[in-house]
């Protein structure tokens, strides 16, 4: 359990995903390529793995396969409902689905 010590400067804990979140797909495949293999996780359980059907002739991209995912974590302080959405969003300019507020930000006239 971590706890912030201000006056130690020990007040971050760095993220360790793989033991702080889980991660869940909503579906295993993109919707329209049921001939893809789908998520599969690797070995060591470190990376996940989208398998795709590279002889159907149909483009993909991260956004296709990232609007599939979803991570959670039960750990107090850390961000939960993290969507694969949010990529996309922020590419289009869209508001964050989370509170912004104790993220570290440029400073406009930097």
């Amino acid at each position: 359990s971590f706890t912030s010590n201000a006056t130690t400067m020990n007040f971050l804990r760095w993220v360790d995903f793989p033991n702080d979140y889980s991660v869940d797909w909503t579906s295993q495949t993109i919707p329209g390529r049921q001939s893809d293999g789908g998520f599969q996780w690797s070995s060591d359980h470190k990376s996940l793995i989208y398998r795709y059907d590279a002889t159907s002739g149909r483009i993909i991209n991260a956004n296709d396969v990232l609007k599939l995912i979803t991570a959670n974590t039960t750990i107090p302080g850390l961000r939960t409902n993290i969507r694969g959405t949010e990529k996309a969003l922020a590419e289009a300019g869209g508001t964050p689905n989370y509170n912004p507020v104790g993220y570290s930000l440029t400073a406009p006239d930097a």
